[in-house]
């Protein structure tokens, strides 16, 4: 059988995420002397700060009346979409109750019942049962009131604001010093400060202009992922050789024998703005020696089919795509011998007479045969076509895309692209009370094989729209890594002697990763932590300073002094002394980061699996980690010809 569509353009997408998962393994925050650094060399992002700081500090008009009506529509909203998702669970039985009870509903229908304002942390204790990470919740029944639900909190929450001329006030003077702090330093602290107010101000509904145009001018795509067509097509072609009977019917003739088909598939890029085009190409010849009865009569052929195919699939977020293809056949055939089961002249008789006739079927023939093997080729290519992309798209889908529908962390842009060289993907992650990228991107040195750019944003947005006040422990942890990884990293498998712990993450910013001057350093933010025998209440940072270079062609990590951990605003070698309650504390979470945040990490490498091992392992040849950004580029290893690198690695 020919497998057709076996080669993987859906793996060049699922590749993506692959490749961008590994590039923030590491995940990075500068040392004490970058905001200077940053402010030498801010580019368009501090000048566009500056620019909106002056439009906030100009934004003095009085806050319009308070809304009742707007939140009589948002009540309606979230009415009408409850009672749909409450028609739904009854459908459900037992099933539907548990489901309700899960979701709070009795407690949630008790707030939305009260005349006066409904308890809005009730509430929010309910609307984290509907974003939370169940197979389901990411469906439209769902889902929609999930946005209604918390539409109806952020408008009740400005609603009951005792002086809101006052608190949006103090919100455009935040985003204002926000962005001039950054204008002037190009510290990343201060444009996360501007992100928190512009947060506080689009949750309540308010200066949606202002809000928009911030978004527009400092919020730009913070990932860009680019896979060449050289590599694609080194990964993804192969030849084929393959032995199967024949069996087919032309002109009252049942033919039978063997086949043999020789030839190679291949992939090519289609140029399209709006989506990712990858056709595959199959050229191949089928060899065939066959038996053809007609009463009496036996012909004896081999037949020379030249075969032709096009297989159009189309890449988006959605996922997977098949487009109208192509298939041609053109036959030719050469008799070696007639023959019958008749004797004597009965015998004679009948190859005399088929003699006669095979000239004048020949051609009639031959297109006949061509045109079965195109409608075989055609089916073929469908049926394989079709059972690839339910497998890919559902793996896409429940591993991928349903989760973060469920969550709300589904990126605000992730648009496909090809061009006749390469394959391109640019991804926007943001969310309210959080920004991309300020700036464009490093352009890189060369024309790597797979080349990965992203913001430290990136990372950091969904840290915040995922582990914000969340409380995670080591069986979480472990479940999460299988479920999103496929595997639970030594350092948690190595943890375990030390028995149980949990992590009560931050509000704000729980994880934060800063990329500055070839440094990448990693703060994680707890308010809570607990183990066995102890719970600590004592918030806490922990923090790591990497220094990134490239190693036998992979990342290598290199930690510039010890773990640095203390309270947040605490400031070290300032005079300040740590409190004595503190000292044991931070010598446990010593013990416990030290293997999570090693002194030296080194990557395995990049070695794909699967069909794409042909390519060999790839050698990282471009790591750049400077201004917010990581590039990361990857060709085969040297000893591959296919892909050779003609470009100078960036030191």
């Amino acid at each position: 059988m020919i497998h057709f569509n076996r080669l993987g353009p859906w793996v060049v997408a699922m590749a993506i995420s692959y490749f961008s998962a590994a590039s923030y393994a590491l995940d990075p925050l500068p040392g004490a002397g970058a905001a200077a650094a940053r402010a030498a060399t801010g580019g368009e992002g501090a000048t566009v700060a500056a620019d909106l700081a002056a439009q906030v500090r100009a934004a003095k008009d009085p806050l319009p009346p308070r809304q009742h009506g707007k939140t009589a529509a948002v009540r309606q909203r979230l009415s009408l979409s409850l009672a749909t998702l409450d028609r739904y669970l009854a459908t459900g039985g037992a099933n539907g109750r548990a489901w309700k009870r899960f979701l709070l509903w009795d407690e949630m229908q008790a707030e939305l019942r009260k005349p006066a304002s409904p308890d809005l942390a009730e509430l929010e204790r309910v609307y984290r049962r509907f974003a939370s990470d169940h197979a389901g919740l990411e469906l439209p029944v769902w889902r929609n009131v999930a946005l209604a639900l918390r539409t109806y909190i952020d408008l009740a929450a400005a609603l009951a604001d005792p002086q809101p001329q006052a608190t949006y006030e103090m919100q455009l003077g935040r985003l204002a010093d926000g962005l001039e702090a950054y204008a002037s330093t190009s510290a990343p602290e201060a444009l996360d400060a501007a992100a928190v107010a512009l947060g506080r101000l689009e949750r309540a509904g308010q200066a949606l202009p202002l809000v928009r145009q911030v978004r527009e001018r400092l919020s730009q795509p913070n990932l860009y992922v680019n896979i060449s067509e050289e590599f694609i097509a080194a990964g993804t072609g192969r030849l084929i050789d393959e032995v199967e009977p024949v069996r087919d019917a032309i002109l009252g003739t049942q033919i039978s024998g063997q086949g043999r088909t020789a030839g190679h598939v291949q992939v090519k890029l289609l140029p399209s703005a709006n989506r990712a085009v990858l056709e595959t190409i199959l050229e191949a010849v089928n060899y065939a020696q066959t038996v053809g009865v007609n009463g009496p009569a036996r012909i004896g052929s081999n037949t020379r089919t030249v075969l032709f195919g096009r297989q159009p699939l189309a890449i988006d977020a959605e996922g997977l795509h098949a487009l109208p293809g192509l298939a041609s056949a053109s036959a030719n055939s050469q008799i070696y011998g007639v023959w019958s089961t008749k004797r004597g002249c009965v015998d004679r008789l009948v190859r005399k007479v088929a003699w006669k006739r095979i000239p004048k079927q020949k051609g009639q023939s031959e297109q006949i045969a061509s045109r079965h093997a195109e409608r075989r080729l055609s089916r073929r290519l469908n049926e394989e076509l079709n059972r690839e992309l339910q497998a890919s798209n559902a793996n896409y889908l429940q591993r991928v895309r349903n989760p973060l529908v469920r969550l709300g962390e589904l990126p605000r842009k992730l648009d496909f692209s090809t061009t006749d060289s390469e394959l391109r993907l640019v991804g926007l992650h943001d969310g309210t009370g959080r920004l991309a990228a300020p700036q464009a991107p490093p352009e890189p040195d060369g024309q790597a094989g797979v080349l990965v750019r992203f913001h430290e944003s990136l990372p950091n947005n969904f840290a915040q729209g995922l582990l914000a006040g969340r409380t995670l422990d080591r069986d979480e942890f472990e479940r999460l890594s299988l479920r999103y990884l496929g595997r639970v990293p030594a350092e948690l498998r190595d943890d375990e002697p030390k028995g149980p712990w949990s992590i009560t993450f931050d509000s704000q910013a729980p994880i934060t990763l800063r990329i500055d001057r070839g440094l990448a350093t990693i703060t994680i933010r707890g308010r809570q932590f607990a183990s066995d025998v102890r719970r600590f209440d004592e918030p806490m940072n922990v923090t790591a300073r990497y220094q990134l270079d490239r190693a036998s062609g992979a990342i290598k990590a290199v930690r510039q002094g010890e773990l640095e951990i203390f309270p947040p605003g605490f400031v070290p070698n300032s005079g300040q002394r740590l409190p004595t309650r503190l000292i044991g504390f931070r010598n446990l979470l010593k013990h416990r980061f030290e293997k999570l945040l090693a002194p030296e990490i080194v990557s395995p490498g990049l070695v794909l699996t699967g069909q794409w091992q042909r390519v060999g392992k790839l050698e990282l040849t471009e790591l750049e980690a400077d201004k917010g950004w990581m590039l990361l580029g990857w060709e085969p290893s040297s000893g591959d010809s296919r892909l050779a690198s003609q470009t100078s690695p960036r030191k």
